[in-house]
């Protein structure tokens, strides 16, 4: 595709939880001539199939598509992102991959917006809409540092605020909006020429880095990040803090984590681990009863008596990591023996 003007006609737009509503406001209001490209991430779970698309085709006058890997970029097109795959831009076509997940997301919203950074700069415009925690905000420094606009879903308008919030304390954003406005703008800032704006080539090569990383095609690690004492939550290799901005993970295969990602993921470890020792604790309690029970059988008190003290403490430490679990003690264990 050949830009003929200096307006941007890259439009690209993330969502997550009360995305669905958001960008259906945004997508119908779309005019079918509009100057621009539009691509799409919708945090989605990987395994359903995505109706997105279809329903959004059905009340829009603009073109609506599932995003398919070598399509060539059009004006007056959305390009849906699929279930479990990255949507990244070339210059001249999309590309749908299964990369590496980014903040535990595929599709993820920062992978679309940093290709759409160091492929087309300041032709590009970044929208987040409502949803929880942070992906898009890195994504949309790329687009800021690369010289494009960023746009922001007013957070009193969002039915999830925190991904708005997250951009607005990361990012010098350039429009806060409402929802119900955030179309007009698109239609406005995609009609005129906007001011140049400068860019920073050491800040393009950090993004470009991470766009090669995003396609699993990890280079120069050490040159932009330093060892972390954090391992991977997906692959369990050691994961390297990226220079400067943001604070960011890498691992060396490319799975990447902000730091609020990263702390959702280890909360979400350090609960599956309380509860496999809650499980070991529970078993272990269950099989000292029924070893008492079998030296019970034999007349040795003093070996039985080993076995219940053995199987009171495991309750008694099963219970407390239950109530650090937030529920209540279930364990039969007594009634077993």
């Amino acid at each position: 595709m050949t830009n003929q003007s200096h307006n941007p006609d890259i439009v690209v737009i993330g969502a997550s939880a009360g995305g669905v509503s958001a960008l259906t406001e945004i997508i119908k209001a779309l005019p079918r001539n509009l100057p621009a490209a539009v691509l799409v991430v919708l945090h989605v779970n990987p395994a359903s199939k995505s109706v997105l698309a279809p329903l959004l085709a059905r009340i829009s006058a603009i073109s609506v598509q599932s995003a398919e890997d070598g399509q060539p970029i059009q004006y007056g097109r959305v390009y849906i992102a699929p279930p479990d795959y990255h949507l990244t831009l070339e210059p001249e076509h999309v590309r749908v991959t299964r990369g590496p997940l980014q903040n535990r997301h595929r599709p993820s919203i920062d992978v679309l917006f940093r290709s759409a950074a160091t492929t087309f700069g300041t032709r590009v415009i970044g929208v987040v809409l409502t949803g929880f925690l942070s992906d898009g905000t890195v994504g949309l420094a790329a687009i800021k540092d690369a010289g494009g606009i960023c746009v922001v879903q007013d957070p009193t308008t969002a039915a999830y605020p925190s991904m708005p919030e997250s951009a607005l304390r990361g990012v010098e954003i350039d429009h806060c909006t409402p929802l119900d406005q955030i179309p007009a703008l698109l239609v406005r800032l995609c009609s005129n020429a906007q001011t140049t704006r400068s860019v920073d080539p050491d800040k393009l090569d950090m993004h470009r880095f991470e766009a090669d990383a995003d396609r699993g095609h990890v280079h120069d690690l050490e040159t932009f990040s330093t060892p972390s004492s954090f391992l991977c939550p997906d692959c369990g290799g050691a994961l390297w803090e990226l220079q400067g901005g943001t604070p960011r993970f890498r691992c060396r295969v490319g799975h990447g984590y902000s730091l609020s990602e990263l702390g959702a993921s280890q909360d979400l470890q350090v609960e599956t681990a309380l509860w496999a020792a809650t499980r070991s604790l529970e078993e272990h309690a269950v099989l000292s009863r029924r070893l008492a029970a079998q030296w019970r059988e034999r007349g040795s008190s003093e070996v039985v008596d080993h076995f219940i003290r053995k199987s009171e403490e495991s309750e008694r430490h099963a219970a407390t990591l239950r109530k650090l679990l937030g529920v209540e003690n279930q364990s039969q264990t007594t009634n077993e023996a």
